[in-house]
């Protein structure tokens, strides 16, 4: 009786598969417009070619260059988090809280959905006013450890949770952007920023890739949090100051 259910609720869902496709098409199509239409106009200079050798060795170099690598480990280590959070909080709190898998994953879209506007608006806010750009990633840190236990130690049911959800992903947006500000003075060269920025990128698809079969191992609320603290620690020490070595 059970599978019979289940068969006819799938069925009845797979007829609307067409317009969720065909609605998120049109979601990203205007999207994609708005940037082309954006786009501000960049007057680029000219470099001299450089022979391929020379390239690969300009591209290796960043490996010698410490701050640069320190930065790509703390700016890694809380996207693998946030990653392996969006993973395992639909079904751990479905499972916690007596949910649908439905109602928990609505409850992270919309704590996601939330955290992207107030965490944009705020942290362009606190970066305008010159806010020290390690201050602000240990501060975030903090806040962001505090929301993981909130949200895998759950004591007040699911809204608390989702709560919790916003102030981290508020959080790790906070570390991301206060992190990035760091990247003209990573290297020797203000000019290789560009260059640092695809280093710190390799790191995070790195990171990002080891989340799921780490995040989906493990099944306990003190697991998470004691993962999350590990994660945040790391990336606290990690991340250089704004001195440029130059």
């Amino acid at each position: 009786m059970r599978f019979q259910i289940g068969t006819a609720s799938l069925k009845r869902n797979i007829r609307f598969l067409p317009y969720v496709f065909t609605e998120h098409g049109a979601l990203m199509a205007a999207v994609l417009l708005g940037l082309v239409v954006g786009m501000p106009k960049i007057t680029v200079t000219r470099q001299p070619a450089l022979g391929m050798r020379r390239r690969l060795k300009g591209m290796f170099s960043l490996f010698r260059e410490p701050r640069a690598l320190r930065l790509g480990l703390a700016v890694a280590l809380p996207n693998a988090l946030s990653y392996g959070t969006s993973l395992a909080a639909p079904s751990y709190l479905a499972r916690v809280h007596h949910l649908s898998l439905a109602t928990s994953s609505a409850s992270v879209a919309i704590a996601k959905l939330t955290a992207m506007i107030i965490g944009g608006l705020s942290m362009g806010y606190l970066l305008s006013r010159a806010v020290a750009p390690r201050l602000l990633f240990t501060v975030m840190a903090v806040v962001g450890l505090a929301a993981q236990a909130l949200l895998f130690l759950p004591a007040r049911g699911i809204a608390l949770a989702t709560v919790a959800l916003v102030v981290w992903l508020f959080a790790f947006g906070g570390m991301t952007g206060g992190a990035m500000t760091l990247l003209p003075s990573v290297t020797r060269d203000p000019n290789r920023a560009g260059s640092a920025s695809g280093l710190v990128n390799q790191f995070i698809s790195l990171a990002s890739f080891a989340a799921p079969s780490t995040w989906l191992a493990l099944h306990d609320g003190p697991q998470y949090v004691l993962l999350a603290a590990g994660c945040l620690g790391v990336s606290a020490l990690a991340l250089p100051s704004s001195h440029h070595p130059g």
